[in-house]
């Protein structure tokens, strides 16, 4: 659960962009080998503008990951990731947002 509250009450175009939302989600890990482990998992996700003008968002979410350990000191993780992200374009509330990420690790 989370609340954004803007310091300024409207935006340039008049709208109240403050908001209440929450995300829920269930998933697994699992490992397929020694060196491959992953998790995925699913759930919804909603934001309440305080606007009425601007529409609620209610999406189903989803996500995983894949890592990859070929050696003691590095990694590679592949992820993906649902989010609803903030917007000032006019007659938009926001948007669902689909990352998709690539990220190694050298230690």
């Amino acid at each position: 659960y989370d609340t954004v509250a803007y310091d300024d009450a409207r935006d340039d175009a008049g709208f109240d962009r403050d908001s209440k939302g929450f995300r829920i989600t269930g998933g697994i890990g699992f490992e397929l080998s020694r060196l491959l482990t992953g998790d995925i998992f699913a759930g919804y996700i909603s934001r309440n503008y305080d606007d009425a003008r601007l529409e609620k968002i209610s999406e189903p979410v989803f996500g995983a990951g894949l890592t990859w350990q070929p050696t003691q000191t590095t990694s590679i993780r592949v992820t993906a990731d649902r989010t609803v992200e903030e917007t000032v374009f006019l007659g938009y509330s926001g948007y669902i947002n689909t990352t998709f990420s690539l990220q190694m690790q050298y230690e």
